[in-house]
């Protein structure tokens, strides 16, 4: 499995690599600062999951998943914040999940299986 990790804050940036690498030790995870960066990539590289932070710079998460839905529109994209009256909008522009940040492992294990009935080794 190939996973995209994309946030501004380079210290939640590692932490949240470190989360899901504990979902999903045997997967390339990929992470990203620069939004646009993480699209580039997603164009150019298969890619199963998107995990992205609504607060990016110089889009935000909401036109990263724009974006990501012309590209892939089968891709997973999940969208973090740390404001909640943010999940209302990502659903609307078609996130298949919302959780707040900081992310908690076992939420978003839960999330993922719940969206398309992934199994985490360990959490």
């Amino acid at each position: 499995m190939n996973v995209v990790v994309i946030d501004n804050n380079i210290s939640l940036l590692e932490e949240l690599v470190g989360v899901v690498r504990g979902i999903f030790p045997s997967s390339t995870i990929s992470s990203f600062k620069d939004p646009m960066l993480a699209v580039k990539h997603v164009y150019n590289n298969p890619t199963d999951i998107v995990i992205s932070e609504v607060k990016t710079r110089p889009v935000s998460g909401f036109d990263v998943l724009r974006n990501l839905h012309k590209i892939r529109p089968e891709m997973l994209v999940v969208l973090l914040s740390d404001e909640p009256s943010h999940e209302n909008k990502a659903m609307e522009y078609g996130a298949d999940g919302f959780l707040p940040q900081p992310v908690q492992a076992a939420a978003l294990s839960e999330l993922l299986e719940k969206i398309q009935g992934y199994r985490p080794l360990d959490v």
